[in-house]
């Protein structure tokens, strides 16, 4: 290690500053060397995360009431509301004590930010001494993950480095650090997860910000053409790093092209509220809320969950415009009691949702073509229609196809089982709700399926019918999710 800390310090300092920091930085990663306690489950190094890695997205004040401190409920909501759904939780303040985040660590893989801030200069020694101090102290406390929070995507910087999603630039010595942190974590707890803002050799996870916006505008428009586009665009990922995938609970701003052929925009303060109409009834807007939220939990990478949108939140009249830089969840406070007498309130807005999603991260952490490294690939099927194909190179017949309809009218898709290479000899197994579903043959080698309004499908194959698990429990609530001709009567 010490070959490629020296070489990182020399990139990040000038001569006199990098040979102070190269004498004093192995003294620090020394002294936390035997504090830092391994996970007794096995890991990857190269990539130390699976399809079981679901993170709640949540502020550490999101909860109040009784005598418990806020921390407290938060932890309470994880073991009471989501035991075996989600396995971590992003906490998006860093006002929770050492007792309270060790109690988080013991059950759950904790995800903290720590800020690079731009009007610090990073070549100075005593500046990432103190960067490491905390990135070390939350590895000791149990934190597996960190995110370093540059701003780069809000800040561009004027020196050329790596490139952020948005097309900013990381200067040459916050790019220095990520790798250097990434060296760093990779010897001391490499079962541990570096999240930035960039794709760089020193992440393990890098944000998708231009989710949020495509997804929203592809539902109001029930056009996936852009999404698709998007996706399709995306830069092929080394083994070492995958995509962090999150649709902001609030601060949205959607695009729709009015009469006259221009565009216009329109802010929401909630995704609920912008992805469907409040008019509309409970179970209408639940399916199309949850196809939207579908759509990012497909894709390969990690999903992140906002707390609002796992919950169905609708943003209080009186909340104050309050966002945070991950663009995950707004920090406006729930009184816990009375939220899960909503969640346990059978038809209401909250339980819909909140069991509906629940199917949907139960159904993706039981299957293993949602593992971070399973490649995706992007299908033209309809243009209402964001489908992929999540499939490994072994050409076995295993893969899933998964489906998502951004509108209102059913759809009929065709397309060729040889082409994706699937085994639909016995059928495909819609992973959310069991069903086996078959599609018709057509002329060609091709088959036809047809998609209800705003309907979700996650097929896969091949079929095992004397192995494959009855995942019928994963819809707990019959009314849910209710059928397209429903839907229409309900609208019309």
């Amino acid at each position: 290690m010490k070959e490629r800390l020296d070489a990182l310090v020399r990139d990040l300092c000038a001569p006199d500053l990098g040979r102070a920091l190269a004498l004093r930085l192995p003294d620090v990663i020394n002294r936390y060397r035997d504090t830092i306690q391994a996970p007794d489950e096995e890991y990857d190094p190269q990539l130390p995360l699976d399809e079981t890695d679901i993170f709640l997205i949540a502020h550490e004040h999101q909860f109040f009431g009784d005598s418990k401190k806020p921390a407290a409920h938060l932890h309470e909501f994880l073991t009471t509301q989501l035991e075996g759904v989600v396995k971590g939780v992003h906490v998006l303040s860093a006002g929770v004590s050492l007792e309270e985040m060790q109690e988080l660590t013991r059950d759950y893989r904790v995800m903290v930010d720590v800020v690079m801030d731009q009007d610090q200069d990073y070549s100075d020694p005593e500046v990432v001494i103190s960067l490491f101090e905390a990135l070390l102290g939350y590895l000791v406390n149990g934190v597996s993950v960190v995110r370093l929070v540059t701003g780069a995507r809000l800040v561009p910087s004027v020196r050329q480095g790596s490139t952020t999603e948005g097309g900013e630039h990381l200067s040459a010595e916050i790019q220095a650090v990520l790798q250097l942190s990434r060296e760093v974590i990779s010897e001391l707890a490499p079962w541990s997860v570096l999240v930035a803002d960039a794709v760089d050799d020193g992440a393990h996870m890098v944000p998708q910000y231009a989710l949020s916006p495509l997804v929203l505008d592809a539902m109001l428009q029930a056009n996936a053409e852009q999404l698709r586009c998007w996706a399709r665009a995306l830069p092929e990922l080394p083994p070492t790093l995958t995509s962090f995938n999150v649709l902001a609970s609030g601060g949205l701003v959607s695009r729709m092209r009015n009469s006259g052929g221009g565009i216009s925009g329109e802010a929401h303060p909630d995704f609920l509220s912008a992805v469907t109409d409040p008019a509309l009834p409970v179970q209408q807007r639940a399916r199309v809320f949850l196809c939207a939220q579908a759509i990012m939990l497909s894709l390969a990478g990690v999903p992140g969950v906002g707390l609002h949108n796992l919950i169905g939140s609708e943003t209080p009249e009186t909340e104050p415009e309050v966002h945070d830089l991950s663009g995950g969840d707004r920090a406006w406070e729930l009184e816990f009691g009375k939220l899960v007498e909503e969640l346990e309130s059978p038809g209401t807005l909250r339980n819909v949702v909140f069991e509906g999603y629940k199917a949907l991260l139960r159904a993706r952490a039981l299957e293993p073509l949602c593992h971070p490294k399973v490649p995706q690939k992007i299908l033209d099927l309809n243009p209402a229609v964001f489908a992929l194909l999540r499939s490994t190179s072994q050409n076995n017949g295993e893969g899933m196809l998964c489906i998502h309809n951004l509108s209102l009218d059913p759809v009929e898709l065709m397309f060729s089982p040889a082409e994706f290479g699937l085994d639909i000899e016995v059928g495909m197994r819609e992973i959310i709700g069991g069903d086996i579903v078959f599609p018709s043959d057509e002329p060609g080698g091709l088959v036809s399926l047809e998609v209800d309004s705003y309907e979700v499908l996650w097929l896969r194959t091949p079929v095992h019918l004397d192995t494959d698990e009855d995942r019928s429990f994963l819809f707990e609530d019959e009314d849910f999710p209710v059928e397209a001709a429903e839907l229409e009567d309900k609208e019309d």
